[in-house]
């Protein structure tokens, strides 16, 4: 993990074309999520808990579903903003989870913060029964649009935290040695994919 501190809430606040991408992220995150059957899931990096709000909103009634951040110091917020949820605190290279717990893992806008995701990727493929959704930012699109918003220009465009970057091909070969790509969806400027357990 990096100890990179990041306002992980600040695009679930803007409005105009941000605020745009956002809702049609989420949009083909629900295409993909309700494509399959699950009973229960569980979202690991949940940041201040917008993303598990817009997760909840679109899950099917009889589906059980629990949250996990690694910082301590955000898992009030994630409550205050699900209340009714279950939230641990833990780990995403050691989660504190049996093997097979969940039906369906989303893991969103956390691999690229990591300095091992290949060690993140064995321990979602423990947790999880049968698929994982994972998003990342889609590069070098993600950089080219932060420089149109002449953001972190003195990076050339990469988000703080940000220590991973991949496009299609490169998060594919990844992923491939322990889940099948099932679906993918690029909502500019991110990749999203539907991943099955080998």
């Amino acid at each position: 993990m990096t100890n990179h501190k990041y306002d992980y809430g600040q695009k679930y606040q803007t409005g105009g074309i941000g605020g745009f991408l956002i809702d049609n992220f989420y949009h083909d995150l629900a295409a993909l999520s309700l494509s399959i059957k699950f009973n229960n899931c569980l979202e690991v990096g949940s940041g201040e808990g917008y993303s598990t709000q817009r997760i909840a909103s679109f899950l099917p009634s009889h589906v059980n579903f629990e949250a996990s951040e690694y910082e301590a110091e955000l898992i009030t917020k994630i409550k205050s903003r699900n209340p009714r949820l279950h939230v641990m605190q833990e780990n995403i290279y050691q989660m504190k989870r049996m093997n097979k717990a969940f039906d369906l893992i989303y893991c969103l806008e956390v691999l690229e913060h990591l300095v091992d995701p290949i060690t993140a990727l064995q321990e979602l493929h423990r947790v999880s029964r049968q698929y994982v959704i994972a998003s990342v930012p889609h590069e070098p699109w993600w950089r080219l649009l932060n420089l149109c918003r002449l953001h972190y220009v003195k990076d050339w465009g990469n988000t703080p935290g940000h220590i991973q970057h991949w496009d299609v091909g490169s998060f594919k070969q990844l992923v491939s040695d322990r889940f099948n790509i099932i679906q993918v969806k690029k909502p500019l400027p991110w990749i999203i994919f539907l991943l099955e357990k080998k």
